[in-house]
């Protein structure tokens, strides 16, 4: 059967990876009582599972269960039994600590020859009047004790507080667990008698004895240790007590075997850290060998030497263990047979050649902690230096070798896409991804490559930052197609597009956020797909925060009710959306729903667009399904399906019979980083709002923008719904053509930026990639400000020392003769100057382009001078008016009241649009061509030309990027030096 983790009790095993094929039958734990209820059934115990299992059933556990409190009575394990738990960290099973309570262990292993499994769980307060506080084992079985801890359990008359061993045939394996504050009479960790035991990348800290054998106490058999750490044990009765760390008791036949392992800083009043011998088998750290025989091999041993621990803490991983601090001698002192990670599951070995390695080892660290990358010398490598997929200045090499929390960019040099091979990229450590743009860099998975796998893995349990890249073609069998986002950790996602990622059996084709933390600010996540639930993003136990961005074009397949084709929010999740946009996704499940699915979690909404969905089975649900939370200022498309609460009278909602529509454009390029939708004339979203403090849109356009003429709702800041904001219409690109002389003969044009903030630009000059025969051939340009001072200069863009930034405004030059220059300038005016190399002469335009429409300032004007001449030698300006509001402005012509010898005596003036169909024409400003006076509406302006004989336009002009063209003649085919002056008025 396929497993989902989105799918009520089956959570939990998708949760941890575990994603094999179901054994005999699985049995899932929903109640933490002691006892009772069914299993299978809606209240099912662990006692009950247990007795309801068959041999080699497996039990685990639904979401949500953190604590199973025992009240009566020790746990029997009769039958190959697989207990799976989420996680140490996540469940544990405990005997209460109410008063009253009487004293058992937790688990018994009560049959012989069977294997009885326990992985991912606490078992704490055990308290037996015997042996074995935790787990007894007195039979000739198999016990796994994998990823657990055990701690706090006592056995303070009998042996093993945390386990009792005592077999005359059997095994128990102890692997990636931690022993600690366990009690007993003796052997405060572990008893072994007559078994064969082994320990491996564990660590067994802090439990004590009255007796010998704080750690372990080996009575007979074999117990092996390996990649483990035994410290701060204690053995204390008066004079006597040996072994605080192990006890191997002489003359009993037992044999104590230990590779690449520390046994230190364990007290007892004779031997403290090992007593009787140690059989080697190399690479061992023994802190004090006081009381200690050590035969065997002993290539790589380091003897009586302090391993410099840290505490018993979390350092990563579901289990605590003891850091290896800097300057200890048990780093790169190792040689690990081969593992591959450490307790935690952090890779082993991690070398670095600024430590010389033991002879014969393999650069591993001894004991259960490896130390990673952010803790060696020389990991301060943070620039990413070519688009290779391994390998010295790869992404994924930087990655490895990155300090903990630093931050990772990219030289130059690397241009999209960053094509990955080899599989995902792992985040295991907290640190900041800073990429240029999310349109500028991709990381993706080649197509060609051999195996499915996502983009990027998070497992690092602190603080990541990912920003300003597109993540696209992941596609793991599994779960979280571009990010998964693991338990623990908190992400962040800004200004990026997480697009065209597939997620298989478990769901979150963009993301997947289990048992986590995700913010998504200023993001476009579009394009992917699953076949089971979150098309866009699934979570699950964690809280994800959406703001400012746009989910889109996502979708959702398969059998079941599963769907979210936008957003799946499963069991004891969160979603938090703001000002966000989540439309045009799709879901073909039965009863699915296409915009956002919450069954069963918790989904708030303020400012946010959710419209226009599709689910494409009957039954199914197009915008959202479940309980949503309004927050109030909300567009919901159609309802069908969805229980909104509370009602606020700012949301507007449409229903099944009666559907809303927001009326959006396309996904596409609106401006900023990544894709928008954006709200076309006549949307209601439009300053009907409220974006709860927030100054910029998904693209970085200054919100809100209050449009006049459009009523605000009560309550709102002039907003408008969803991440786009419709801007106030600016001249956003201003241009100009005109033959280019020498001398006073050149072209000028005049920019004025109004405002508060710098404003950047690009300004081009245009020659020899003209379709006109007179072209410039070789233009040169200069940008002064308003004193005449020279801010910047240059001659073929291709060679500018700001190239790249050129290349970035993705609107460079086509020919590399002619000339860019951009630059970030303040509020004032500014003149850019065009001449031709060598006094070269011929047609040439001069443009400036508005790159940062989001500051709190615009270009206000263009203001060109040069020489009119006839044909197409004439003055022709032009702009694109942006934004939904038509703009008022005044053209002029200027010739006559210039103070320069050969001034145009008598310019008239012509305005077209981008058919070149005339829209107003004029001579002599203060009549219109039919004769009638405009002199007060030019007048009105306060800047009406100074001369009769100039000309003027007063008009308003349609938006929605519509371009303009204004063009200067002299009257009679007269020529001169004129200027041409465009004006937003409003």
């Amino acid at each position: 059967m396929r497993i989902r983790i989105f799918r009520g009790a089956l959570v939990a095993i998708g949760l941890v990876g575990v994603l094999a094929p179901a054994q005999a039958a699985t049995l899932t734990v929903n109640s933490a009582a002691d006892a009772g209820g069914t299993c299978p059934g809606a209240t099912c115990t662990l006692r009950q599972a247990i007795a309801a299992a068959a041999s080699g059933d497996t039990i685990n556990f639904a979401a949500g269960l953190t604590t199973i409190t025992l009240t009566s009575d020790e746990l029997l394990i009769n039958k190959n039994l697989t207990i799976a738990g989420p996680g140490a960290n996540l469940l544990s099973v405990q005997r209460s600590a109410a008063g009253g309570t009487p004293d058992f262990r937790i688990f018994n292993i009560a049959s012989t020859s069977i294997n009885a499994t326990f992985s991912g769980l606490t078992i704490a307060n055990g308290k037996s009047s015997g042996s074995g506080g935790g787990i007894y084992n007195a039979s000739t079985s198999t016990v796994n004790v994998t990823n657990c801890t055990l701690s706090g359990n006592q056995a303070n008359i009998g042996f093993g507080g945390g386990i009792t061993h005592d077999s005359g045939g059997g095994t128990l394996n102890v692997i990636n667990c931690t022993l600690s504050g366990n009690t007993a009479g003796f052997a405060g960790g572990i008893f072994n008698n007559s078994g064969t035991v082994t320990i491996t990348n564990s660590t067994i800290s802090g439990n004590s004895t009255s007796n010998d054998g704080g750690g372990i106490f080996s009575n007979s058999g074999t117990v092996t240790i390996t990649n483990s750490t035994i410290s701060g044990n204690s053995a204390t009765a008066g004079g006597s007590s040996s072994g605080g760390g192990v006890y191997n008791k002489p003359g009993g036949g037992s044999t104590v075997n230990a590779r690449n392992t520390v046994i230190a800083k364990n007290t007892a009043t004779i031997s403290p850290d090992f007593s009787g011998t140690l059989t080697s088998q190399g690479y061992n750290l023994i802190g004090n060998t006081s009381g200690t025989t050590i035969t065997g091999t002993t290539t790589g041993n380091q003897l009586n030497v302090d391993p410099k621990l840290g505490p018993l803490q979390n350092n990563g991983g579901p289990t605590f263990t003891h850091a290896l601090l800097s300057g200890s001698p048990a780093i790169e002192g190792g040689e690990s047979s081969g593992a591959n990670t450490d307790q935690r599951g952090f890779t082993r070995p991690v070398d670095t050649p600024a430590i010389t390695n033991a002879t014969g080892g393999d650069g591993s660290d001894i004991g259960a902690y490896e130390v990673q990358a952010d803790q060696l010398p020389g990991c301060g490598n943070t620039i990413v230096t070519n688009n290779n997929d391994s390998g010295p200045g790869s992404l994924r090499f930087i990655f490895a070798n990155a300090c903990n929390g630093e931050t990772i960019t990219f030289a130059s040099s690397v241009v999209s896409p960053i094509n990955l091979t080899s599989g995902e990229l792992l985040i295991n450590k907290a640190m900041t991804i800073s990429g240029p743009g999310a349109n500028l860099l991709t990381v993706q998975r080649d197509a060609s490559a051999g195996s499915n796998f996502r983009i990027f893995h998070i497992t690092s349990g602190g603080f990541n930052f990912i920003s300003g890249l597109t993540i696209a073609n992941g596609n793991p069998d599994d779960v979280g197609g571009g990010i998964y986002n693991q338990f623990g950790s908190s992400l962040t996602v800004t200004g990026c597009a997480i697009s065209g990622n597939f997620a298989g059996s478990v769901g979150g084709g963009g993301i997947a956020n289990i048992g986590a933390t995700a913010t998504v600010i200023n993001s476009t996540i579009s394009g992917n797909s699953t076949s089971t639930s979150g098309g866009g993003v699934a979570n699950a136990f964690g809280t994800v925060t959406i703001t400012n961005s746009t989910i889109s074009g996502n979708s959702a397949t398969g059998s079941g009710t599963d769907g979210g084709g936008g957003i799946f929010n499963g069991t004891s999740g969160g979603v938090n959306l703001t000002s966000s946009t989540i439309t045009n996704n799709s879901a073909s499940n039965f009863g699915g729903c296409a915009g956002v699915q919450n069954p069963s979690g918790a989904v708030n909404a303020r400012n946010t667009i959710i419209a226009l969905n599709t689910s494409t089975t009957g039954f199914g649900f197009p915008d959202f399904k479940g309980t949503l939370t309004s927050q109030g200022f909300n567009f919901i498309g159609n309802s069908q399906g969805a229980t909104i609460t509370p009602a606020q009278f700012t949301d507007q909602i449409g229903t099944g019979a009666s559907p809303k529509d927001p009326l959006l454009g396309p996904l596409k390029n609106n401006g900023g980083s990544t894709q928008t939708h954006a709200l076309l004339s006549g949307s209601t979203a439009i300053d009907k709002g409220d974006s709860g403090g927030s100054s910029t849109d998904q693209r970085g356009y200054t919100r809100p923008a209050d449009l006049p003429g459009i009523t605000n709702v009560t309550g709102g800041d002039a907003s408008d719904i969803g991440a786009f904001e419709v801007p106030a219409t600016v001249l956003a690109n201003i241009s100009t053509r005109l033959r280019v002389e020498t001398g006073d003969n050149v072209l000028i044009g005049g920019i004025i930026v109004t405002g508060t903030q710098m404003k950047k630009i690009i300004v081009r000059a245009i020659g020899p990639s003209l379709p006109l025969a007179d072209k410039l051939a070789n233009p040169i340009l200069e940008l002064h400000d308003s004193s005449g001072a020279l801010l910047e200069g240059n001659d073929n863009w291709i060679d500018s020392p700001n190239k790249k930034a050129i290349i970035d405004s993705t609107i460079p030059p086509t020919n590399d003769l002619e000339s860019a220059i951009v630059r970030s300038v303040a509020p004032g005016a500014y003149t850019a100057i065009v001449r031709g190399v060598s006094s070269g002469t011929g047609i040439g335009v001069v443009e400036a382009y508005d790159l940062d429409p989001a500051a709190n300032s615009k270009l206000a004007n263009i203001s060109t001078r040069g020489l009119v001449q006839t044909g197409d030698n004439v003055l022709i300006a032009g702009t694109i008016v942006v934004g939904q509001v038509p703009q008022k402005v005044i053209v002029r012509a200027i010739g006559p009241s210039l103070s320069v010898p050969g001034k145009l005596a008598d310019p008239t003036l012509e305005l077209h649009d981008a058919s070149g169909t005339t829209i107003a024409a004029n001579d002599n400003w203060k009549t219109r061509p039919d004769g009638s006076s405009q002199e007060a509406e030019v007048t009105a302006t306060t800047i009406p030309p100074t001369n009769d004989l100039e000309s003027a336009i007063v008009t308003t002009l349609p938006a929605n990027n519509a371009q303009y063209t204004a063009i200067v003649r002299g009257v009679g085919g007269t020529t001169g030096i004129a200027v041409v002056e465009v004006y937003a008025l409003n």
